[in-house]
């Protein structure tokens, strides 16, 4: 990685024009293919985010020309704006004012929601990267990317527009997505629709309240276990307290004392009784005795 330097540009890949000729001479299939197995065999990451797009850079390197923003005016699917982003858009002439007539928001750390596309106005291509694309925008319900209204679309009329002034200057933003369904048909629109996933996310969605729910009820049915557990526990204590009540009682009652005498009291007790039995029994007979002498 010692050819890299992190503050290099890259190429980006959203479109690109390749030399087939010179890509095979070069070749450059075989030099991505070069960086998947060093990424295999490594024992840390070589790379984040993903597998295939860092190859491609690190094989295509510097060997690239640009083309220039209009040919890749990205952002137009969008939701939000890095903090970078958001910083450079304050910095390029919108003031609160301007910001505000867009209806943009600001999270805590002042990223702009949503994405800001001011490169629109002269792009020959517009990339609608992100997750609020034309055909999934309503599924958010939040408000789509403005983009800088189109120059050779300047005659066209617009259901959401907003005039705002930027370095003083008046421009018009429109949403992103009239854009996209000026230059496609419905019939192509619904070619491109995925039916499979048009309730995946609400699915998804019902499924995990459906789990919440049953691990709630989970939740409640432990608790019920372990209160249970914990009566019987509390009642197996009392009535253990309540037997070892009846041990004292007893001993009480036999020895006129909270607690049982000590062991070796009761063992001296019996032999005292014995010797004292001996001693009497050994007196009758010497009385005995004397009486037969006598």
């Amino acid at each position: 990685f010692s050819q890299y330097s992190p503050s290099d540009c890259i190429p980006q890949r959203a479109v690109f024009v390749y030399d087939v000729q010179q890509w095979v001479q070069r070749n450059m299939t075989g030099t991505i293919e070069d960086w998947l197995l060093r990424y295999r065999s490594s024992t840390d990451d070589l790379w984040f985010d993903g597998v295939s797009l860092a190859p491609w850079i690190l094989a295509v390197g510097k060997d690239y020309a640009e083309l220039g923003e209009e040919w890749t005016c990205s952002g137009a699917g969008r939701d939000s704006m890095t903090v970078p982003e958001s910083k450079a858009l304050r910095r390029s002439g919108f003031d609160v004012a301007a910001l505000r007539a867009l209806g943009v928001q600001f999270s805590e750390y002042g990223r702009v929601q949503p994405y800001v596309v001011t490169c629109s106005a002269t792009a020959k291509l517009l990339h609608f990267n992100g997750g609020m694309r034309p055909w999934l925008v309503d599924r958010f319900n939040a408000l789509p990317p403005p983009c800088l209204a189109p120059q050779v679309l300047a005659a066209e009329e617009w259901k959401w527009m907003r005039r705002v002034k930027v370095y003083c200057e008046e421009s018009a933003f429109i949403a992103c997505q009239e854009i996209w369904w000026k230059h496609i048909s419905e019939e192509a629109a619904c070619d491109l629709k995925d039916f499979d996933k048009e309730w995946q996310e609400d699915e998804d969605k019902w499924t995990d309240h459906q789990m919440d729910d049953e691990d709630g009820k989970r939740a409640v049915e432990r608790e019920a276990r372990d209160k249970l557990a914990f009566d019987e526990q509390e009642k197996l204590r009392r009535e253990e307290e309540r037997l070892h009540e009846k041990r004292r009682e007893r001993f009480r009652y036999h020895w006129g004392a909270d607690e049982p005498l000590p062991s070796w009291k009761r063992r001296d007790k019996k032999p005292s009784k014995a010797r004292g039995a001996r001693a009497s029994d050994e007196g009758g007979r010497q009385e005995g005795s004397d009486d037969g002498a006598a």
